[in-house]
């Protein structure tokens, strides 16, 4: 995504950051989409979707600063917080009541 957003932009560094951002957010939920479309295996796809979004969790700030700040040497102030801190709102707020919502359900249901 790199290589595109330099090739079609390189005179428009505004949307070639965001580009290069939307690159770097992976899509993970159309993989089970095509998995079971494909006849695949959606066990299996479901084990790497779960890796693939802690991965995206862990990965996605220090990469963007890595290909914003360091790779395309921009003028655009991208700091490592805010990306870090965006991350945990949409993704690990989300999850973190995902396992809340789990753990007491699981407690509810065998209690009774």
């Amino acid at each position: 995504m790199l290589a595109l957003a330099w090739a079609f932009l390189p005179d428009e560094p505004d949307l070639r950051e965001g580009l290069i951002l939307v690159g770097l957010a992976r899509c993970i939920a159309m993989v089970l989409i095509w998995t079971g479309l494909a006849g695949g295996d959606n066990e299996y796809c479901a084990i790497l979707v779960a890796i693939n979004s802690i991965l995206q969790m862990v990965l996605f700030a220090p990469l963007a600063v890595f290909f914003i700040a360091t790779i395309s040497r921009d003028s655009f102030d991208f700091d490592y917080g805010p990306a870090a801190k965006s991350v945990a709102v949409f993704l690990g707020i989300p999850l973190g009541a995902a396992i809340i919502t789990r753990f007491t359900l699981r407690t509810l249901a065998s209690t009774r």
